[in-house]
C-alpha cells in the first residue's frame, strides 16, 4: 500500500506544521561528495565529529533499514524582535522560549503516530538535528525550498527562518514532492554582509571564520583575536536579517514556543559584562542555549568588550 500524499498533507494542516514535503530514500551520493571535499578543506573548524558516519549522514537505509521515503517538516520560527546593536550584545533569534529539538520531535512523533492510525503497518525513526542526516539536502529534495549562498535552506513562503525535522519512514508515496527552482539567482547581499567573509563561493561555510560557528561550537579557549563577533555572543542573523525573502516573508511564528526569549535579547554590554553564573543559568533555562556553561559565555562576552 502507498500513502497519500493528500493525505500526509491534510496531516499537516490538522497538526499544525508549516511545511512539509517527501522525497524518495537514496543514496546520497552528489551531497556525499561535496561534504568530504568541504571536510577536506578543513571549513569544518574543530567540529571534527562530522568527519565521523558520513556514510549514515547521506544513506538514510543505514539509519533506518527500511526506509522506502524521507518526510520533511519546517517550522517558522521568525518573530519580529528587533536588537539595538549600538550598546548590546546579541542572541541568535534562533534561541526561542522551548529548545526547538524537543518540540520539532513532539511534532514528528505525533505526525507518525497519525500515519499509523490510518495504516498501522507503518514504522518510522524521527531525526531532528542531532541525528547524523543531511536536513538541509532532503529539505531540499522534498520540495520545501532551495539551498541559498549562505547555505541555509529557503523557503518561498518563509524564507531561511525555519527549523527542519526528519522521519523516515517505511512505506512509499503515491506522489512525491517537486523540487523548488533555486530562487538566489544573482543575488549576493548574504555573501557581502558577512564581515568575516566566511560566505564562499558554491554555496558553501568556512566555519572558522564564521560568527554563529565561533560562538556555538568553537571550543577554543580564546577566539582569534583578528575576528570581529560584531556584539554577537551566541549565534549571528546578520547573513539572514539581509536576505530578500526573510525581508519579504515577516510572518510571524504562531507557535507559543517560538516567542524570542525576551530575557536573552536586548541585554546591554554592561549587562552582560556584569552577568553571574547563576543568573546565566536562569536566563538559558529550557533554549537551545542550554548546552553551553558559563564559562563559554564569558569568553564570548570578553571578546566583544
Amino acid at each position: 500500500m502507498k500513502f497519500s500524499l493528500s493525505k500526509l498533507q491534510q496531516l499537516q494542516k490538522k497538526n499544525n506544521i508549516d511545511l512539509i514535503g517527501v522525497a524518495k530514500s537514496s543514496h546520497l551520493k552528489e551531497d556525499e561528495n561535496v561534504f568530504r571535499n568541504w571536510l577536506n578543506s578543513n571549513y569544518n573548524g574543530d567540529m571534527n565529529w562530522m568527519e565521523n558516519r558520513i556514510e549514515k549522514r547521506t544513506n538514510p537505509q543505514l539509519l533506518f533499514s527500511n526506509t522506502k521515503s524521507v518526510i520533511v517538516i519546517g517550522m517558522n520560527y521568525f518573530s519580529n524582535i528587533q536588537q539595538e546593536k549600538s550598546d548590546n550584545l546579541l542572541v541568535s533569534k534562533y534561541v526561542t522560549e522551548i529548545d526547538y529539538h524537543k518540540f520539532l520531535k513532539q511534532k514528528l512523533f505525533l505526525l507518525l503516530r497519525k500515519m499509523q492510525n490510518i495504516d498501522n503497518s507503518i514504522k518510522g525513526k524521527v531525526c531532528v538535528d542531532t541525528s547524523p542526516i543531511f536536513e538541509k539536502a532532503w529539505g531540499i529534495k522534498a520540495g520545501l525550498g532551495w539551498r541559498g549562498k549562505n547555505s541555509l535552506l529557503i523557503s518561498p513562503e518563509y524564507g531561511s527562518w525555519i527549523f527542519l525535522g526528519i522521519l523516515l519512514v517505511n512505506v512509499e508515496f503515491d506522489k512525491y514532492s517537486k523540487e523548488k527552482r533555486d530562487g538566489c539567482e544573482d543575488c549576493n547581499l548574504c555573501v557581502e554582509s558577512c564581515p568575516t567573509g566566511a560566505i564562499l563561493k558554491d554555496n558553501k561555510i568556512d566555519a572558522n571564520k564564521c560568527i554563529s560557528y565561533l560562538t556555538v561550537e568553537n571550543n577554543d579557549k580564546k577566539l582569534p583575536t583578528e575576528l570581529q563577533l560584531n556584539n554577537w555572543i551566541y549565534g549571528c542573523d546578520i547573513c539572514q536579517d539581509i536576505c530578500p525573502y526573510n525581508e519579504k516573508n515577516k510572518k510571524l511564528s504562531v507557535h507559543l514556543e517560538f516567542q524570542p526569549k525576551i530575557k536573552l535579547h536586548n541585554k546591554s554590554k554592561k549587562y552582560w559584562e556584569n552577568i553571574s553564573e547563576s543568573e546565566y543559568r536562569q536566563l538559558k533555562k529550557k533554549t537551545a542555549m542550554k548546552r553551553r556553561k558559563f564559562l563559554f559565555i564569558l569568553r564570548n562576552i570578553n571578546h566583544n568588550l
